[in-house]
């Protein structure tokens, strides 16, 4: 696996794009672009500490995979335990990935549900 080079957010977001231009088209590799840089814009570069370009890349790609796959104006939810085999990223929480329109105060809704039942999250 490939480290990363912990700069900037910048330089790790470049290497990531190379690293997708050898996994995708190249029209979907322009929408990936714009996609990555939005996914991981709110991360801080501690969050890549020990990360390799291919497990981020992994990371990202399920996520767009499900964007791919939802139909406009409904909602499309994942929830999976992920494994290095299958999904070349693993962790040792349940991940629920969710794509919708906008709606405000969706995830703060979903966080409030998790709580009440007593489930932890992490981000």
């Amino acid at each position: 696996m490939t480290a990363l080079e912990h700069h900037s957010i910048d330089s790790l977001l470049e290497q990531f794009i190379l690293h997708a231009e050898k996994k995708l088209s190249k029209k979907e590799l322009s929408l990936f672009t714009k996609f990555i840089r939005l996914y991981y814009s709110q991360a801080h570069l501690n969050d890549f500490e020990n990360q390799s370009v291919e497990y981020l890349y992994a990371i990202a790609k399920s996520h767009w995979n499900l964007i791919k796959s939802r139909r406009p104006k409904t909602l499309k939810i994942s929830v999976f335990n992920p494994n290095i085999k299958k999904d070349l990223w693993e962790s040792s929480h349940t991940v629920i990935q969710a794509i919708t329109d906008d709606m405000p105060f969706l995830v703060d809704s979903m966080r409030m549900e998790l709580n009440r039942l007593g489930l932890g999250i992490y981000s």
